[in-house]
């Protein structure tokens, strides 16, 4: 017989896949058919910009909200207003307006978003947590690309793109069905490290441990890497389309083969377990395959290569933002788990926000080499700063 606790999890699996069912819809046609209609790339820099900075704006506050508050209601809460904007960002022209609607958007997101870490470690009894959260995203990167595929289907067959967003919402308000059935699941509020049915490491080698304050700064700048350096996924479709021109049922057959095929590598890669003692190896390792995808997206002008190019990069920074996230949590009490999303969002959403800005007036300018440099300098950073880390981190041991 299933258990409460499964069933719960089910549930909000459930939800979260037909909600980004909608997102897909929405991610896919959405930017195209806002300069389609009659909006310059700089507003839509604008208008993302936006919904980024009340993310991040939020992002604490909602933290908060969710260690004090019922999951299950904030869930409600957040899925209707973000079903809400989903609509009104379709119809409505009005520019104050659409910013507005913009920044309650990025409110209701973050609000979901911090949700999914506490709600997930919720259920610690069930599955490695870096497997739950690698599987949780598998889920729904194949929802998104559902999402995608039907909005290219539906454009082929000549159904109005207002129409085909207005999909976004519907999914939404379904995705609330599953959510009024779940369990409310509290927290063991002394609860830290690992599962109880995962070993106990003793010591980590490389000094990566909670009781460093240098190690928190060191996993927040990278995540400030991980949110600004891949600003080019945020334009996807409209830099597919400037580089080879094609129309707007391939971009978004395009768009559904890169969440298929990243999807498939998250949930490959999760069946492997990176121990702490080696996390700064593999941030080095991501950080250099990172850099060679960029290279070839700004050297090609193949579809193929630049999807394949684009698939990898999603693949690696979800890679990178999992093992950070799990890193932090499995750092922490889990009453606190609310407060340490609010903190990873916070610093994810500000850098991301800076990338979508750039990106956006670089795109009006189809300035490629302007966005290929705004993608690389970051992961640059990331050497150096890590060998002092670890430079810092060995001194320390011996002086000890």
């Amino acid at each position: 017989m299933m258990t409460s606790e499964r069933r719960s999890l089910h549930l909000f699996f459930i939800s979260s896949s037909i909600r980004l069912i909608g997102t897909g819809i929405f991610n896919t046609l959405f930017n195209i058919y806002f300069l389609e209609s009659g909006f310059t790339e700089s507003f839509l820099g604008l208008f993302l910009a936006t919904g980024n900075i009340a993310m991040a704006i939020a992002s604490y506050p909602s933290g908060i909200l969710i260690d004090r508050f019922s999951k299950k209601t904030l869930m409600l809460l957040f899925t209707a207003i973000l079903c809400l904007c989903y609509y009104f960002q379709t119809i409505i022209t009005f520019r104050p307006v659409l910013l507005l609607i913009s920044f309650f958007f990025g409110i209701a997101f973050i609000g979901l978003n911090n949700l999914t870490g506490p709600t997930l470690y919720s259920f610690k009894t069930i599955q490695s947590r870096f497997n739950l959260f690698s599987i949780f995203r598998f889920t729904n990167i194949i929802s998104i690309t559902i999402g995608a595929a039907l909005a290219g289907f539906c454009h082929n067959w000549d159904i109005p793109v207002k129409k085909i967003l207005y999909l976004s919402a519907f999914f939404g308000f379904i995705s609330m069905i599953p959510q009024f059935f779940l369990t409310e699941i509290k927290s063991d509020p002394d609860h830290s490290g690992p599962l109880p049915h995962e070993p106990v490491k003793t010591q980590k080698s490389d000094a990566l441990t909670s009781e460093n304050p240098r190690t928190l700064i060191l996993i927040l700048f990278i995540l400030s890497v991980v949110g600004f350096s891949p600003m080019i996924i945020n334009y996807s479709n409209v830099y597919l389309q400037l580089k080879t021109n094609f129309d707007i049922d391939q971009i978004a057959f395009g768009q559904a083969g890169i969440h298929l095929i990243s999807g498939s590598l998250i949930l490959l890669f999760s069946k492997y377990k990176i121990k702490n003692s080696d996390l700064l190896k593999n941030l080095l390792i991501f950080s250099g395959l990172s850099f060679l995808l960029f290279t070839l997206i700004y050297l090609s002008d193949s579809f193929i290569l630049l999807v394949s190019c684009l698939t990898g990069l999603i693949w690696i920074f979800d890679v990178l933002f999992s093992l950070l996230n799990d890193f932090i949590f499995s750092a922490t009490k889990s009453k606190d788990h609310g407060k340490y999303a609010g903190l990873i969002n916070l610093v994810s959403n500000f850098s991301e926000t800076a990338g979508i800005l750039l990106c956006g007036w670089l795109i009006q300018q189809k300035s490629f080499i302007g966005i290929y440099i705004g993608s690389t300098i970051p992961i640059f950073l990331i050497a150096p700063i890590l060998f002092l880390f670890a430079k810092y981190s060995g001194n320390k041991a011996n002086a000890g």
